[in-house]
């Protein structure tokens, strides 16, 4: 079982996808002409060219084409945890096995990034492996950076939970997936539209793999708004940052002397905190009227996080 963008990764020589997408071309959701204003824009500031994005309407949908593009069963896929749990419904929805390679841990609480070495040997035991990693994770690592050398087929980049509301300005070199989220200043808690970024003008492959995708026009005329509006008005997302930076605040002080928290800082548009392990539900509950998108994860037999939204 194989997909046209498996193939890309997997077999670089592999010509044939070129022909067989003028002949069955999925009708992305990036054909019509404000969809290709909307690319337009977008890309500027992703430092990626409009044939490299494929714009997709939720993150359920954009993690379900990732995961889709690039892994069939029996693959596996290296991972740290926490990390967001659709993405975990995606790979064993796929048929895939996944390896946690867990966290490093700096003294006795997990609060680095992936565990590089644990990565490297599963690499080196599974070479045609697919990374999960994000820019910004919760325990405040970037995990994209560290997984960016693993000796495996590609990672896929999860930049969701970046503070710019365009998302980050992408390097040249780029993992074989990137997804990024667009934000509206005003209503920064909802993006307003996902992108899926692919290297080297294979969006072609990307919506052959994944099938059609779907863009409402309301959708689409909503994210042209917010682009236009940035482009003009370079400071309106000023007022999105002074509230991250208020509810942090608020965030540091509702935890503030509480036996066995540790903050752990704002990573991107979150902040995480780590608790006791049988104290996370009784703070989340605690702070839910001020933070309603607490969350409280398991992390090991003694610890705990605290995740908040800081947006909501």
């Amino acid at each position: 079982m194989t997909t046209p963008l498996i193939d890309l990764t997997r077999f670089p020589g592999r010509g044939w996808y070129a022909g067989i997408a003028e002949q069955m071309r999925a009708a992305p959701a990036g054909i019509s002409l404000l969809n290709t204003s909307v690319l337009a824009r977008w890309a500027q500031h992703l430092r990626a060219r409009p044939a490299d994005i494929l714009l997709l309407a939720t993150a359920q949908e954009a993690i379900r084409v990732a995961i889709q593009a690039l892994v069939v069963p029996s693959d596996v896929v290296l991972l740290a945890r926490p990390l967001p749990p659709e993405w975990l419904m995606a790979v064993l929805h796929a048929g895939a096995r996944y390896l946690d390679v867990g966290r490093r841990f700096d003294g006795p609480t997990p609060t680095g990034g992936l565990n590089h070495a644990a990565a490297h040997r599963a690499a080196l035991a599974h070479p045609q492996a697919i990374a999960i990693a994000e820019l910004a994770t919760w325990s405040g690592a970037n995990d994209a950076a560290l997984a960016a050398d693993l000796p495996i087929r590609g990672v896929i980049v999860d930049a969701r939970r970046h503070a710019d509301c365009l998302g980050p300005q992408l390097p040249g070199a780029r993992a074989p997936l990137t997804l990024v989220a667009l934000r509206d200043p005003d209503r920064p808690s909802e993006p307003v539209l996902y992108a899926l970024i692919v290297p080297d003008q294979q969006r072609e492959a990307l919506a052959m793999a994944s099938g059609p995708t779907a863009l409402p026009e309301t959708q689409a005329e909503h994210a042209f708004a917010v682009l236009d509006g940035l482009q003009r008005q370079p400071t309106w997302p000023a007022a999105m940052q002074a509230r991250l930076a208020t509810r942090y605040a608020q965030f540091q002080q509702a935890v503030a002397n509480r036996p066995g928290v540790v903050l752990l800082g704002q990573t991107g548009l979150e902040a995480a905190a780590l608790c006791l392990a049988d104290d996370g539900e009784e703070i989340a509950q605690a702070l839910a009227g001020e933070f309603p998108e607490v969350v409280a994860w398991p992390m090991t037999d003694m610890r705990g996080l605290l995740t908040v939204d800081l947006l909501r």
